[in-house]
């Protein structure tokens, strides 16, 4: 935040709602707002003015003033150089189940009109950022969000479900981090992480999140270098220090360092004041070797023994139909239960789809189920909210047998169909009656839908990527054992070579080759692994990496030395590689990559080229990112190229800031002439120009995942200017490589020289 210029800030809270029924009343929302108001424009360290802070609280907040207030205090008022704050605390929700729009609740929405009548009726996420936050000509739009523990699933609520038992909407699913990632100076902050409520405190008489929020602007997140309060400093103290269960998230990208509050008088002496400096002599290290560092305790550590006993099971032999079958009986082994069963709502009444053993002395099998459902049907026909995905199981207790037994229920994920996992006859004091162990038994059987025969070590990473998705963190030992699962299966893997091909109605040839990652046993791509690396971060990216530059060079070596009369260095056409933009930051993939081509029997560096996946975010500063790159030029002399340009995160700053070898454009690209015919036209003139503005040598353009099924041909393509495409063509990647033959050759030039 700019403090040459202005500052504004809009504060909005709603405790009650006129639609009480479907918005139930929050405590602290109002004053939240209060009490964020005294922070922002106290005169020592707020950096407000209390003329230009608004406070829109209760009745006060409908919809129309709530949207005239933000229009005239972010789009009328600022200039380029000033910063607006809006800061919400109320009710948030999804509206729709197919095209689910993200409301704020203003005191006068009525839910039942958005339904049935105008989906207009309210605050819409998307209208407000197209309509106020991007063509805001402030400098800086800073979006707080602290939707409240009350809130609820729509339309799901507006059908009389107990919202004791409703799961709430977070704020990280109202914000499309799309939108926030189109515009500059854009910056939200929400609440919590997705599937997580976002809570009030009567200790703290606040949210937890704006509790931590105001100590970090008094001075808790303080920057120790200048004595200000950023964006930056602010998060990183509220995750700190709040509970795990409330850690903010924040969309945004090229926002610069925005300040959100001021040093308070006299901070650079106490500052000094507290600085201790300790000297610790050799002699003291030495005498201290002895000592070992334990981690602390972690909440996860207790998962991994019920973990360990599901997989053991699974690996010894046990005579099962299927494997969902094999699943619930590990289920009903290690949670010592009488039977399982996962059962299928239908339209009037419920199904068994697969079932354990039995261990039930007194009853049969048959009888035995149909008693449960008969008695568990009624109530969980009633709670219709047991399916929601952020609900993680439920269980009732049946007193009025001999010996009081439990019944777990486990909703499975499912588009189409609403399955539970039924574990009955459980003991009443078992340990793992909680949500976590949910989660587990549901990610177990959810991942035999992608599976013909137990893999244990898939089946046992789905469970651990899967806490880790939906609570954020797991246990070391859980994260070790995770990557070591990551590592056994990577090492697994091979490497196809897919043609590029070069458009010539007289000439057509194989210009280069891509490497392509191949799980051998289904000769598909492991996508399982490159989830895993994004879901876990640097390491599981660098440890994939690293392992594929190096498998995909000696495979690509021994392909050209089993291709009779290509067997000089010089004959070595081009490979290109992927490769996440996180490792090559990274210290171990240069020197990996340096080792390589060190051995230039293997592969010459000029003809090796890292392709830079578009999908996925590049580091925040691209400037030291460019620098980096350039040194893999300068002192490797390898190439670059911009993969899937034209979706994700790719920009034409980006483009134009890398300098690529290659460019290659994603195939989705492709499939934009069936709604706009003139859409691949547009999109290659725009490319071609873009790349060859001011250069002498410009970039190949690459047109990716062509086949018979795309809807352009190669002839249309040839004639706006395209000369290189990769696909499908000619066949599908292998694990050879060679020329085009004579009817390949002819086949190109017939489709590369017609017109249709």
């Amino acid at each position: 935040m700019n403090t040459n210029g202005t500052t504004y800030a809009v504060l909005i809270g709603i405790n009650s709602y006129n639609d009480s029924r479907n918005l139930p009343n929050l405590e602290y929302a109002e004053k939240d707002c209060q009490d964020l108001y005294e922070v922002i424009t106290n005169p020592e360290t707020g950096i407000f003015c209390p003329e230009n802070v608004t406070l829109l609280l209760g009745e006060n907040a409908n919809t129309n003033n709530v949207w005239e207030l933000l229009f005239r205090e972010i789009v009328t008022k600022p200039n380029n150089n000033d910063t607006v704050l809006v800061y919400f605390s109320g009710h948030g929700f999804i509206l729709g189940e197919q095209n689910q729009k993200a409301y704020l609740g203003t005191y006068d929405v009525d839910i039942v009109n958005l339904l049935t009548k105008n989906r207009r009726a309210g605050l819409r996420m998307d209208d407000l950022y197209e309509d106020i936050f991007s063509i805001s000509p402030a400098k800086c739009v800073l979006f707080i969000l602290d939707s409240c523990h009350s809130g609820a699933f729509v339309p799901s609520i507006t059908k009389g479900i107990n919202t004791e038992i409703s799961k709430i909407q977070t704020d990280e699913k109202l914000v499309d981090k799309g939108l926030f990632s189109q515009e500059s100076g854009r910056v939200a902050i929400v609440s919590c992480p997705p599937d997580l409520p976002s809570y009030e405190s009567k200790e703290f008489e606040n949210s937890i999140f704006t509790h931590y929020l105001i100590r970090g602007l008094k001075g808790g997140a303080v920057e120790k270098e200048t004595g200000e309060v950023t964006v930056d400093s602010l998060l990183t103290y509220i995750r700190n220090h709040a509970p795990s269960k409330q850690l903010p998230g924040r969309y945004g990208q090229d926002y610069g360092r925005i300040v959100i509050a001021k040093s308070s008088p006299g901070w650079e002496y106490e500052n000094t004041q507290k600085q201790t400096i300790i000297n610790v002599s050799e002699n003291q290290l030495k005498s201290q070797i002895n000592f070992q560092l334990n981690p602390l305790k972690n909440p996860f550590e207790s998962y991994k023994f019920f973990i360990d006993r599901l997989i053991q099971f699974l690996k010894d032999d046990f005579p099962v139909s299927n494997i969902e079958s094999r699943i619930l009986e590990a289920v009903r082994y290690t949670c010592e239960a009488d039977f399982v069963a996962v059962i299928r709502q239908t339209k009037n009444n419920w199904i068994v789809r697969e079932q354990s053993s039995f261990k039930v002395e007194e009853l049969s099998q048959e009888t035995y189920i149909k008693n449960i459902i008969a008695q568990i049907s009624p109530i969980i026909s009633l709670r219709k909210n047991i399916f929601n995905p952020d609900y993680h199981g439920s269980y009732l207790i049946d007193e009025e047998s001999d010996c009081a037994k439990v019944f777990m229920f486990v909703p499975l994920p499912s588009k189409s169909t609403k399955d539970l996992m039924i574990i009955c006859g459980l003991s009443k004091n078992l340990y793992f009656l909680e949500e976590v162990y949910g989660r587990i038994l549901g990610s177990l059987y959810s991942a035999t839908y992608e599976l013909t025969y137990v893999q244990n070590s898939l089946l046992e990473a789905a469970i651990i990527d899967d806490l880790k998705k939906t609570y954020g963190y797991v246990s070391l030992e859980l994260y070790y054992r995770r990557f070591q699962l990551f590592c056994e299966r990577l090492n697994e893997m091979i490497i196809h070579f897919q043609p590029i091909l070069y458009l010539s109605p007289k000439r057509p040839y194989i210009y280069s080759w891509e490497a392509l990652a191949r799980d051998p046993q289904i000769s598909s791509v492991p996508n399982d692994l490159f989830k895993a690396a994004e879901l876990w971060g640097l390491q599981f990216m660098l440890e994939l990496d690293i392992y594929f530059i190096r498998t995909a060079v000696v495979a690509y070596h021994k392909a050209y030395m089993n291709n009779p009369g290509r067997r000089r260095s010089e004959d070595i056409q081009e490979l290109s590689v992927n490769v996440y933009p996180q490792s090559l930051m990274h210290e171990a993939y240069f020197q990996a990559v340096k080792e390589i081509i060190a051995d230039e029997e293997l592969i010459q560096p000029e003809k090796l080229i890292l392709e830079i996946s578009e999908k996925l975010p590049l580091p925040d500063n691209l400037e030291v990112f460019r620098k980096q790159l350039g040194t893999y030029v300068r002192d490797l002399k390898i190439g670059f190229a911009i993969d899937d340009f034209g979706v994700g995160h790719a920009s034409v700053s980006r483009l134009i800031g890398l300098n690529p070898a290659h460019v290659k454009i994603d195939r989705d690209i492709l499939q934009q002439v069936t709604i706009n015919p003139n859409s691949i036209d547009i999109i290659c003139r725009f490319v071609l120009d873009l790349v060859s503005e001011g250069r002498s040598h410009a970039p190949k353009v690459v047109i990716e995942g062509f086949d018979s099924t795309s809807p352009v041909t190669l002839g249309k393509l040839h004639k706006l200017g395209i000369r290189y495409v990769q696909g499908y063509i000619v066949g599908k990647a292998g694990n050879e490589i060679g020329r085009l033959d004579t009817q390949q050759r002819d086949y190109l030039k017939n489709i590369i020289s017609s017109t249709d």
